[in-house]
């Protein structure tokens, strides 16, 4: 896309107040300012502020080069390899800023994406293009530096390419984002087949915006996310996981987990689980509709993400539980099937993300305590279960199935009454305190005592 001359809306004809801007972000703004640096917000926090959200996060564009936006500020780090960029801390806060980058295409029309596919399938090339290694078309470098407007146009979507200038509180449209914001479209900055082979993770975003935002995926994206959705195995493993979390977090999973599925991006993701959930026309589906409204609820309720073990648990139990009883079939105790089938579906060779092994032990543990809910179960050891502190996430995705129709409601019911007796109990009696008996002092050896006269 070319860059064309900027839409500067001014302060009077936009609803952005600097009130609305957290104050680590203006400090940093107005530093770069007094030491005669452009200084833009940018991205995300942007679009928020004008369609009237709450921005999750400020981000800073300038045209100082990191290394001298770190001499500025005393607690600022560097950090990046594709894209260098620093990290300005505050006591409460975190302000990433960039520096403006040129845009970069490489290559028109149809052309890159015949030689990345070409990659793929394993064919050679004998070149190299610019600030791209030879690895299935993806930009994994890109450090050099350019103007607002080249910067406007490397982003990713129109609505995401919008900047507030510090100076005159006006925003900057390099590239229609305005009017796309307006008409709620979510549109690719140039060739979405070129942008998403450079970088598949945007497939991921697009699909998160519009479901976050209410909007509608421009036909073209949507066309582009048909023919290269498998390119999303060839991201950054830590870089898709951050992603799914911030998909997962967002508290729009309910619309966003039948585009992923009308989008075949589960299906990259997830695979084997995507693949058991349009198997059989049982309801798995409906089920897992319902799994993804349940962890929006309880972001809702709690007013935080999901943790990341919870939400493999309740959005994958059911399928965990299917693979654990086969291997209980075959004579092998619940637990150890539970922890060997969680490990084994989320290990790093399985999935194209990777999930960080504490997760997925966690949500071993999860699945593996799940057998401890059976009504014969509850015995001697019922109150020392519930003391445990698996068993509060444990409870959510038993109460998961049981809402689901997997176990049976009486189950449930039968725990939550437990529950009231045990806090009745607790608060009516207070327990013993055994006396403490003073110890006897030993006289030191060697040592006699004179006989009374």
């Amino acid at each position: 896309m070319k860059s064309t001359v900027p839409k500067i809306v001014p302060r009077s004809e936009h609803r952005i107040s600097r009130g609305q801007i957290a104050p680590a972000a203006l400090t940093v703004l107005y530093t770069l300012k007094r030491n005669r640096y452009l200084a833009f917000l940018a991205g995300g926090s942007v679009r928020d502020l004008l369609i009237g959200r709450k921005p999750k996060d400020f981000d800073v564009v300038t045209d100082a080069t990191p290394e001298r936006v770190k001499k500025l500020f005393r607690r600022c780090r560097l950090v990046g390899r594709r894209f260098r960029l620093c990290h300005v801390l505050f006591a409460n806060d975190l302000i990433e800023v960039a520096t403006f980058r040129s845009s970069f295409v490489p290559d028109v029309g149809e052309t890159a994406v015949a030689a990345a596919d070409a990659e793929v399938a394993g064919v050679k090339r004998s070149g190299k293009l610019p600030r791209v290694m030879a690895r299935e078309g993806m930009i994994v470098r890109d450090n050099e530096y350019g103007t607002p407007a080249e910067d406007a146009v490397r982003r990713d979507f129109t609505i995401n390419a919008l900047f507030y200038d510090i100076r005159d509180f006006s925003v900057i449209d390099h590239v229609g984002g305005l009017d796309d914001l307006r008409r709620g479209i979510i549109r690719s900055i140039g060739d979405p087949h070129i942008r998403f082979v450079e970088d598949p993770v945007r497939m991921l975003r697009a699909v998160r915006f519009a479901a976050l935002l209410g909007f509608d995926i421009d036909p073209a994206c949507r066309s582009a996310i048909q023919c290269h959705h498998q390119r999303l195995a060839m991201a950054n493993s830590h870089r898709l996981y951050d992603e799914w979390l911030k998909v997962t977090g967002s508290g729009a999973l309910t619309d966003m987990g039948n585009a992923l599925l009308e989008a075949e991006l589960l299906c990259v993701i997830l695979p084997d689980f995507a693949r058991w959930l349009t198997a059989a026309k049982d309801g798995r589906r409906r089920r897992f509709v319902m799994a993804c409204r349940r962890l929006d609820e309880w972001r809702r309720r709690n007013n935080a993400p999901v943790p990341s073990d919870l939400m493999f648990a309740i959005m994958m139990g059911e399928y965990f539980e299917e693979l654990i009883a086969a291997k209980t079939a075959q004579g092998m105790p619940w637990f150890p099937a539970a922890l060997q089938t969680v490990g084994k579906t989320l290990a790093p060779d399985a999935l194209p993300m990777t999930v960080p092994r504490s997760v997925s032990q966690n949500v071993a543990r999860l699945m593996a305590v799940q057998n401890r809910f059976r009504p014969e179960y509850r015995g001697g050891h019922h109150r020392r279960f519930r003391e445990q502190t698996v068993f509060a996430p444990a409870l959510e995705v038993f109460r998961f199935l049981c809402e689901a129709g997997k176990r049976p409601p009486e189950w449930l019911n039968a725990w939550d009454d437990a529950g009231s007796r045990d806090a009745l109990t607790s608060g009516r009696e207070t327990p013993k305190t055994r006396s403490r008996r003073r110890p006897r002092r030993r006289r030191p050896r060697g040592k006699k005592t004179a006989p009374v006269a």
